[in-house]
């Protein structure tokens, strides 16, 4: 009769487990792993739960999700692997169960009697650790841990396959953040260099029309000197000083310019950009 109990009970959870499965939704993570301890209630009695990953950059185990409080036993002790009780079995990599504890005030907030640390090892390598505990002695019978360990290679194949999921969609936003840095990069050496060629371009401007320019005004106001009688010389002398002054205004405004603007303006039915330079 408990047998057929038995059957009943692990064919209803591998069922709803089934569903759990296709239900995986890594933006929804806390939904989803609230749902694998909900589920993991119908085999095990427990009040907290609690999911350790192994982050393979630090060599350490880190809390990913938990239900209730963090289920753990010496948290204040540091191994290899990380802090508690789950640090010492990511080692051993064994299902460790401790179910007379009394009451092991580890925390102040809970008391943990009974324990079960379950490895999840997946071709020898060890990827996470998944503690249960209860607040009284001997919650876990032993029909619970074989369920437990009937159940648990299954266990291990879906969060392996998550982690391998979580790792890689970690990985796709860290390669889109950083083409995102290459790309703003490069917009920012294209715009350095074409504010250094026209910087550039402004320098050897000023110099090739400002010489000529200087020997132009002087041409000109040694004819105005020699032509002041004639008003209407004197009046095309002073519109060609106007426009030479005009011109040595836009070369000293070229100059000033740090940050060169560009506008755009309609060339031969083209979009096109040209230098825009400053009224003031």
């Amino acid at each position: 009769m408990r047998t057929k109990i038995y059957r009943r009970k692990r064919n209803d959870f591998l069922s709803k487990f089934a569903e759990f499965i296709d239900s995986f939704v890594i933006e929804d993570k806390e939904v989803y792993y609230d749902n694998f301890f909900t589920l993991m209630r119908r085999i095990l009695n427990f009040e907290h739960g609690t999911l350790f990953y192994f982050n393979e950059m630090t060599d350490k185990l880190e809390e990913f999700a938990s239900t209730g409080k963090t289920a753990d036993l010496i948290p204040e002790i540091s191994f290899k692997y990380g802090y508690g009780l789950s640090g010492w079995n990511a080692k051993k990599k064994r299902i460790l169960l401790l179910d007379d504890l009394n009451t092991w005030n580890n925390n102040r907030d809970i008391n943990i009697c009974s324990f079960l640390s379950l490895p999840l090892v997946l071709d020898k390598k060890m990827f996470g650790i998944i503690n249960f505990s209860h607040s009284k002695n001997r919650a876990f019978s032993k029909e619970d841990i074989k369920e437990v360990e009937d159940v648990l290679p299954l266990i291990v194949a879906v969060f392996s396959k998550n982690n391998y999921i979580r790792k890689l969609k970690e990985q796709n936003e860290k390669i889109e953040k950083m083409h995102k840095m290459f790309i703003e990069t490069q917009t920012s050496l294209i715009d350095a260099e074409k504010r250094a060629a026209v910087s550039a371009t402004i320098c050897s401007l000023n110099h090739e029309i400002n010489n000529p320019l200087m020997i132009i005004s002087g041409f000109v106001q040694l004819l105005q000197s020699s032509h002041c009688e004639n008003k209407n010389c004197c009046d095309k002398f002073e519109l060609i000083n106007e426009q030479i002054n005009r011109i040595a205004d836009i070369l000293k405004k070229l100059r000033e310019i740090e940050f060169p603007l560009f506008e755009r303006y309609i060339k031969d039915g083209k979009v096109d950009t040209m230098l825009k330079i400053p009224e003031n």
